[in-house]
């Protein structure tokens, strides 16, 4: 009965928009694959150096290998 009231911590978190720093949101279904091969091209360097942020919007937690590979790899993209 104590899962009743427990939420996900992505479904109150938010994403504050920075100004002059670009962002994008990813929204719908991906594989993992599917969105490090999008990352590493939206983040690769011959579009510029400057600070750029990834929203990712999906109906479903990201699995644990997911945050660790955010958490380390990828520290402008934001799960929510």
């Amino acid at each position: 009965m104590a899962n009743i009231g427990a939420k996900s911590i992505y479904m109150t978190r938010k994403y504050s928009h920075i100004e002059n720093v670009k962002h994008i949101v990813l929204l719908g279904v991906m594989s993992q694959t599917t969105m490090e091969n999008f990352f590493i091209e939206y983040f690769h360097p011959d579009h510029g150096d400057h600070v750029r942020h990834c929203i990712v919007m999906m109906n479903k937690r990201p699995s644990p290998k997911m945050i660790r590979e955010f958490a380390q790899n990828m520290p402008y993209v934001f799960y929510l």
